[in-house]
């Protein structure tokens, strides 16, 4: 039990990490633009109760940076 307690802990600061690191980045970079996907979907780091932390953060972390062969093709271009 006191393991579960350390992961979270640990988890816990990496989300602060990077919270700050976003918080870093530059107005210039697309993504990381106040409406941009970075700031809308990472900005927030509630966790949804019923599905847990590891959902709460995955979903974040698709609307960000997992895109259609489509929009790829667009960020490259």
């Amino acid at each position: 039990m006191a393991q579960l307690g350390e992961q979270r802990k640990q988890l816990a600061q990496s989300l602060a990490d990077l919270h700050s690191v976003i918080a870093e980045l530059p107005g210039s970079l697309l993504e990381a633009a106040e409406d941009g996907p970075i700031s809308r979907h990472l900005h927030d780091f509630s966790v949804d109760e019923d599905e847990g932390l590891f959902y709460s953060f995955n979903h974040a972390w698709e609307r960000v940076f997992q895109h259609s062969e489509n929009e790829q093709q667009k960020l490259v271009m």
